[in-house]
């Protein structure tokens, strides 16, 4: 035999040798039992997602969130009247310090409290987020939303300021402008979703939706793609329409002045407002980039930026406008969930 072979063969009786064959079949073990495990206790957090609306069956599914009055003063929905994403984070991962509110998949006996202490929060912020009592019931797979504090999401109502907000829910101003980083002097706009640090519902109020009767001429579409979502009810009427982002234009959908243009609360992300005739407002989220400025007049059809997936975005990329229009019924809320609109 000679010294090459001898050599070789001598390598099988080195510890080495035996440590490696050892590391590769454990390796090779761990990935095939990882590939059968599936995560328990499902978050369902408010990112970029990678397939949801634009592909697959889920393109036409309609999320018109039967927009309900919030113990009659506060627009939410059911389900909520977020986007939120499907990926889903296993328990075990651990519930991390967050800013932003989540949607928690219902696990086998879970309960109110028992998922209250899980993301330490008050029961009564989990019952007012979604609607509930402490008599309502919850199943395996239904979906909550969880706030990232105990308190409430308020919807600011027409001529609202943050002190009126923080009196009629028992807080301060102070942790209202800190937690949604609003600007110093606190300004907010109305239909804009608050985070109420410690806040409580407040009483009932019956607020009545203003909505005037427009000529079907005094839109124009505000962007070309596909619809792929609609919200209605109580006044508040989106519609989400998604195309590629960075190139795909976005206009004012009808002539006015501009009184908001940059970035939002987290579900806008960079946002515009315009206001139109008769106090009609216009709102366009989730834009990559903005080009008019707060006080600016624009005419019908002039561009104001360009459609992105800024803010709490849902599809493929994210990609899309949110349309929403305060005051009026929207343009598009007649047109069907899949439908591509074009200015040609």
């Amino acid at each position: 035999m000679s010294s090459k072979k001898f050599r070789i063969l001598g390598l099988f009786k080195t510890p080495l040798f035996w440590a490696m064959v050892a590391l590769l079949l454990f390796s090779f073990c761990f990935v095939v039992f990882q590939k059968g495990q599936t995560p328990e206790g499902s978050l369902n957090k408010f990112n970029k997602i990678d397939d949801f609306y634009l592909f697959g069956q889920e393109l036409f599914k309609i999320e018109t969130l039967s927009l309900n009055l919030f113990q009659e003063n506060t627009l939410i929905s059911s389900p909520s009247l977020f986007q939120t994403s499907p990926k889903v984070y296993g328990a075990a991962s651990g519930i991390e310090e967050r800013d932003e509110p989540m949607e928690y998949i219902v696990q086998k006996g879970d309960t109110f409290s028992g998922i209250a202490n899980k993301f330490n929060i008050s029961l009564n912020t989990i019952l007012w987020a979604n609607n509930l009592t402490t008599k309502s019931k919850i199943e395996t797979n239904d979906r909550l939303l969880i706030l990232p504090v105990s308190g409430i999401i308020y919807f600011v109502q027409p001529n609202e300021t943050v002190s009126q907000i923080a009196k009629k829910c028992k807080t301060t101003s102070e942790k209202i402008i800190e937690f949604n980083e609003l600007s110093y002097d606190g300004k907010i706009f109305e239909g804009d979703a608050l985070i109420v640090p410690d806040g409580i519902m407040p009483p009932k109020t019956v607020y009545s939706v203003k909505v005037v009767n427009l000529p079907d001429s005094f839109f124009m579409f505000p962007t070309t793609g596909i619809i792929t979502k609609t919200i209605w009810g109580h006044g508040y009427e989106a519609v989400d329409i998604a195309n590629d982002c960075g190139t795909t234009p976005i206009v004012a959908a009808a002539s006015g002045k501009v009184i908001r243009a940059g970035y939002r609360e987290w579900r806008c992300g960079n946002g515009i407002d315009i206001e139109h005739s008769r106090g009609v407002i216009t709102r366009y989220c989730h834009l990559s980039k903005i080009s008019v400025s707060a006080g600016e007049n624009v005419e019908k059809g002039q561009p104001i930026g360009m459609m992105g997936n800024t803010g709490h975005t849902v599809g493929p990329t994210g990609c899309h406008l949110h349309f929403h229009t305060i005051g009026a019924t929207n343009p598009l809320r007649n047109y069907k969930l899949g439908t591509t609109i074009s200015w040609k």
